[in-house]
Formats: C-alpha cells, sequence, structure tokens
C-alpha cells in the first residue's frame, strides 16, 4: 500500500521483463480485489500469490478470485507471527467483527473447535486453525486439495505457505517442487 513500494516494483518488474503486460493494482488486497479479478482473462490459468503481513486476509476476496476461474493460489498463512501472538484477543471479538471469521469465511464453524481445543500451546494452535483453513479452501471454493509448508526461522516456525489447486497436475508440481531443499538437497519424499 505504500506508493513508494509499488513504484519500486513496477522499476523492477520493466527492467527484468519490459515486454511483459503487467498491470499493478495498489491497495488493500480485500477492497480492490474485485478490480484484480476484473482484470483476469476469464480462461487464464492463474496463480495468486497472497502475502499478508499478518491475519488480515479475507476469505471473501479468495471466493472473489476463485469464483468461475481456474486459479491457484500461494498464500503465506501468519500463524506463527500474528495468529498465536494474538489469537486471545481473537477470539474475544464479536463474531461480524471478528478477525478470525473475516479470516476463515463468515460460515466457518471454527468456535466450537476452538472452545474444545485443550492444547492451547503455539504448535497445537497453528494446527487446528491451519486445518480450518485447508478445509474451508476445499470445501467452499471446490478446490482439489491443499498442501502446505512450514517456513522456520533458527528459532522456530515462522507462518506456512499453503498452496491450493483445483487441479491434481497443480498438487503434482507442488509436490515435486518440494522435494528438493533451498539448497539443493533432494528429500526422501516422505512428507514434510
Amino acid at each position: 500500500m505504500d506508493p513508494n513500494l509499488a513504484t519500486a516494483c513496477k522499476a523492477r518488474v520493466s527492467a527484468a521483463a519490459p515486454s511483459l503486460d503487467v498491470e499493478f493494482v495498489s491497495g488493500d488486497c480485500n477492497e480492490v480485489i474485485d478490480h484484480v479479478a476484473d482484470l483476469l482473462p476469464a480462461r487464464a490459468l492463474t496463480l495468486a500469490f497472497v502475502d499478508p503481513e499478518g491475519f488480515d486476509l479475507k476469505f471473501s476476496t479468495l471466493e472473489a478470485l476463485a469464483r468461475d476461474r481456474r486459479v491457484d493460489f500461494f498464500i503465506l498463512f501468519a500463524d506463527a507471527v500474528d495468529l498465536v501472538r494474538n489469537v486471545g484477543r481473537y477470539e474475544l471479538e464479536e463474531e461480524e467483527k471478528s478477525k478470525l471469521s473475516a479470516t476463515f469465511g463468515s460460515d466457518a464453524v471454527w468456535r466450537p473447535g476452538w472452545d474444545s481445543l485443550a492444547d492451547r500451546t503455539g504448535p497445537a494452535v497453528r494446527e487446528y486453525f491451519s486445518k480450518l483453513f485447508a478445509e474451508q479452501i476445499r470445501d467452499k471454493l471446490g478446490y482439489k486439495g491443499v498442501r502446505e509448508k512450514v517456513i522456520r526461522s533458527p528459532r522456530g516456525p515462522l507462518y506456512r505457505m499453503i498452496f491450493a489447486s483445483k487441479h491434481e497436475r497443480g498438487l503434482e508440481f507442488f509436490d515435486k517442487v518440494n522435494q528438493r531443499q533451498i539448497d539443493g538437497q533432494q528429500t526422501l519424499g516422505l512428507g514434510w
């Protein structure tokens, strides 16, 4: 949303790929999503990289992009850097103003599971909400599958990258890419 960052991004894209037809839309993605969706060709195969600073993405934003389009998602899910630190505050918010209800969708039933979650440690909280998010993407948006990868620092988990695809081939690509670590080391492909 910082105009200087948008200008810098435009300059980098223009220098790296001057022949690309790129449209830049500045603003809160939850507010400009209808304009962004209108820019997408109806039959285009699209990958949406969603990178909120915290737990600020509204599920309705994903719904708007996914509606009648072939859009795969790569989403930064800020479970360790935001959710775990603030879940106590979020759960006290009124339902219609709740950040959790906005993130998971107004029809998500997160409270009963949350209320019965005996283990409120960071790993259990992250696991509960990431599974709920994946279920919403599959059940409400009609995605074939959801994959995730926990991104860690030397001090522990930071966030999850969640990939969702409407087609099995997208999931195959994600699985193949994740058999190799950032340093080039091949994994055994036995899970995360």
